[in-house]
């Protein structure tokens, strides 16, 4: 079931919602993002096709340097896609920092010059989008039937705290998956609908 607040970001977004994955998808500075809902986190999913090795180092380096500050439960990269898993609680994320987070994300992925319109299966340019794996993202249809070119390839893995590496060994969140299927069949059901006051004034390095 999607959360009232995934509702809310995607009215506010003009995103589109998945019921079958409890799941919204859509545009946010150019950057195509899938939010699904978790047991105790919310998975953001977008695709890093095209991405260069160093700027890809640059990204994990980030993401690991502000584990802490985004209130990260872990990261993984598979198959040409970022899942990023935001910690909760008892208490789930607003729309409002859920927007926050993604600012932050789509900013470094700008920054890391990131294509924001590369296949998510060849890496190159593509003018159509579309579901890959229930994953919204740029996408040639011809190439769905293709072998992907894998540009996570060099830094596929699975970054994750210690606080919460039991955590993700009894669900299963944390083991290093190999492509987007398993990285949905990850995900878990139930999350908290109790909305948690902001709290993004921790300066991020980067």
């Amino acid at each position: 079931m999607i959360s009232t607040h995934l509702t809310k970001l995607a009215q506010q977004q003009n995103w589109q919602t998945l019921e079958l994955e409890d799941s919204i998808y859509g545009l946010y500075n150019g950057y195509r993002f899938t939010v699904m809902e978790g047991k105790g986190f919310k998975a953001v999913f977008v695709s890093v096709a095209g991405i260069t090795a160093d700027n890809l180092s640059a990204l994990q380096s980030w993401l690991n340097s502000n584990t802490r500050q985004l209130k990260l439960r872990n990261y993984e990269l598979a198959d040409n896609f970022l899942c990023v898993r935001l910690q909760e609680s008892w208490k789930a994320r607003t729309a409002e920092q859920i927007e926050w987070f993604l600012a932050q994300l789509s900013g470094m992925l700008s920054q890391f010059e990131l294509p924001a319109d590369a296949c998510a299966i060849c890496g190159e340019a593509a003018d159509k989008q579309g579901l890959l794996h229930g994953l919204f993202c740029a996408l040639h249809p011809e190439c769905q039937d293709r072998e992907t070119v894998d540009f996570t390839r060099s830094g596929e893995t699975s970054g994750v705290s210690a606080e919460t590496a039991a955590d993700l060994a009894e669900t299963g969140a944390g083991a290093e998956q190999k492509n987007p299927d398993e990285l949905l069949a990850a995900k878990e059901q139930g999350a908290s609908e109790n909305p948690e006051p902001a709290d993004t004034e921790e300066k991020l390095n980067g």
